[in-house]
C-alpha cells in the first residue's frame, strides 16, 4: 500500500489573541501580505510607521532596538510595524530595493492612506520618534476665548489640559487622545503664558498643573483626572464620559479589573493552543473531520505521486502559511489551526472514505471538506505559492469555491 502523510486543519470560532512578534516586543506588529491591508491601509485612526528589514542585515540588527524603543514610547499614538525580507509580495508592491527601508503611511482625517512617506533620517530613537510625531494630527483648541469654545461644543463634554510650564505646544499624548475622541469630546488646552491662565484655573477649580479636568456640556467641571499620565489609562478614563450610561469615573476601576481578567483568560487560551501539531490516523479521521458541527477540515496529502518538491519543504511551507492565517485579522472568527499528522497504512480505504478522489490525489495535494454539508473542494494551484493558497481558503470562507459531494458510501457512514 502507498503511504500518505496527512496534515489536517480544523477551524473553530473564537476571538484571536495577540502573539509576540519576531521583533521580540508586542508593541511592534509583525506584518505580512495577509494582514497588511487591514492593519495599514484600512486603518482609520493612527498613522503606521513600517520598517522592511532582514535578519541577516547588520544595519537592520542595529536599528531594531531603536525601533522597538520608539514603538513602546509612542504606543497608542503611532502604529509601528515590521515586514520581513522574505515577504516578496510586499517587497515588490512597495519596490523595496534594500534593507532596512522605512516608510510612514499617513492617514487622512476621514480614514485611509493619504500618502506614503519615505524616511531617510538617522536610524536612532529620537530621530524616529520626532519624525513620526511630526505627522500626528491635533484636534486641541488653544483656549484664548473659552466662552466661544464652550458655546461651539455644547453638544459634547469637554477635556481641558493645564500643562506644566515646560510645554509651549500640545503634548503628543493629548494630541493622540484628541484624535481618538474627535467628534465625541471637545479638547482644549490652557498654556501658562495664556493671559487668562489664573482666571481659568479658578473658573475650573484647578489648583496646580499639570492637571486634566472634565467639563459637562455647559462648561462646568465634573471630574479631575488623578491617574497615571499614560495612553491606555487616560483613554479608558475618557471613554467613560463618552458612553451614555457613564457620567463620570465611578466605573473606571471595575472596568479595568474586568479587562485584566479577560486578558488573562485569553492568554491562558492562547497557551493551550501553542502545541497544535497532533496525529491523525485512519481510525480517528472521522472524529476529526466529520463529527465536527462547525468549521472546515483542510487536508494536505504528501504521497509518492507528488514528488516535485521535498516533503519536508512542503510541510514547512504549509505550517508557516497556516501560522500566518492564524494570526491574520481576516481570520479572526477562527480560533486556531490544528495540524494532525500520522502515516495512514490503508491509504486506498482512507481515500475511498473521503470520496472518489483517488485519481485526483495524484495531481492535487490540498482538499477542504465541509462536514456539515458532506462536500469537498480541491485546490488546483501550486502549494508553494502562499498567496494562491491563501486566496483559495479565503474564497471558501467567503462562501465561494466549487464544492463537490462526497460519495454515497461516505454519506451513509455519516
Amino acid at each position: 500500500m502507498k503511504k500518505i502523510t496527512i496534515y489536517s486543519t480544523i477551524l473553530f470560532l473564537f476571538l484571536i489573541t495577540k502573539t509576540k512578534t519576531k521583533t521580540e516586543t508586542k508593541d511592534v506588529i509583525e506584518l505580512n501580505y495577509l494582514n497588511f491591508d487591514s492593519i495599514v491601509l484600512k486603518n482609520y485612526d493612527q498613522d503606521v510607521f513600517v520598517v522592511f528589514a532582514a535578519e541577516w542585515c547588520p544595519h537592520c540588527q542595529k536599528l531594531m532596538p531603536e525601533w522597538n524603543k520608539a514603538a513602546s514610547t509612542l504606543k497608542g499614538l503611532i502604529i509601528f510595524g515590521h515586514v520581513d525580507s522574505s515577504d516578496q509580495v510586499l517587497n515588490q508592491k512597495y519596490q523595496i530595493k534594500g534593507f532596512p527601508t522605512i516608510k510612514l503611511f499617513k492617514h487622512t482625517k476621514e480614514g485611509g492612506v493619504k500618502e506614503v512617506i519615505d524616511y531617510n533620517g538617522q536610524r536612532e530613537f529620537n530621530s524616529l520618534k520626532n519624525f513620526a510625531l511630526s505627522f500626528l494630527e491635533s484636534y486641541v483648541v488653544d483656549l484664548q476665548n473659552v466662552d466661544q469654545w464652550i458655546s461651539s461644543t455644547q453638544d459634547r463634554k469637554k477635556v481641558v489640559l493645564f500643562p506644566s510650564s515646560k510645554f509651549n505646544d500640545v503634548p503628543p499624548l493629548f494630541k493622540g487622545l484628541s484624535r481618538d475622541f474627535r467628534g465625541d469630546l471637545g479638547f482644549g488646552v490652557v498654556f501658562q503664558n495664556n493671559p487668562d491662565h489664573k482666571y481659568l484655573m479658578q473658573m475650573f477649580g484647578v489648583d496646580n498643573s499639570p492637571k486634566i479636568v472634565i467639563l459637562d456640556k455647559n462648561g462646568s467641571p465634573i471630574s479631575y483626572y488623578s491617574g497615571k499620565t499614560e495612553y491606555k489609562q487616560l483613554k479608558k478614563y475618557l471613554s467613560s464620559f463618552v458612553s451614555s450610561t457613564s457620567e463620570n469615573f465611578e466605573n473606571f476601576e471595575n472596568e479595568n479589573e474586568q479587562e485584566n481578567e479577560q486578558e488573562n483568560q485569553e492568554n491562558q487560551e492562547n497557551q493551550k493552543n501553542q502545541n497544535f501539531i497532533h496525529q491523525m490516523t485512519n481510525q480517528n479521521y472521522q472524529d476529526i473531520c466529520f463529527l465536527q458541527k462547525k468549521g472546515l477540515c483542510v487536508i494536505l496529502t504528501l504521497s509518492e505521486f507528488n514528488k516535485n518538491q521535498n516533503e519536508e519543504e512542503k510541510i514547512s511551507l504549509f505550517e508557516q502559511m497556516m501560522i500566518k492565517l492564524r494570526k491574520d485579522p481576516l481570520f479572526k472568527s477562527f480560533s486556531y489551526i490544528n495540524f494532525l499528522e500520522s502515516d495512514i497504512d490503508n491509504s486506498n480505504d482512507f481515500m475511498e472514505n473521503l470520496g472518489d478522489i483517488t485519481d485526483l490525489s495524484k495531481n492535487h495535494e490540498l482538499f477542504v471538506i465541509n462536514p456539515k454539508k458532506s462536500k469537498m473542494v480541491v485546490f488546483e494551484g501550486k502549494l508553494e505559492d502562499e498567496l494562491e493558497v491563501y486566496n483559495f481558503l479565503d474564497h471558501i470562507i467567503s462562501g465561494e469555491g466549487k464544492f463537490i459531494s462526497l460519495n454515497k458510501n461516505q454519506k451513509k457512514e455519516l
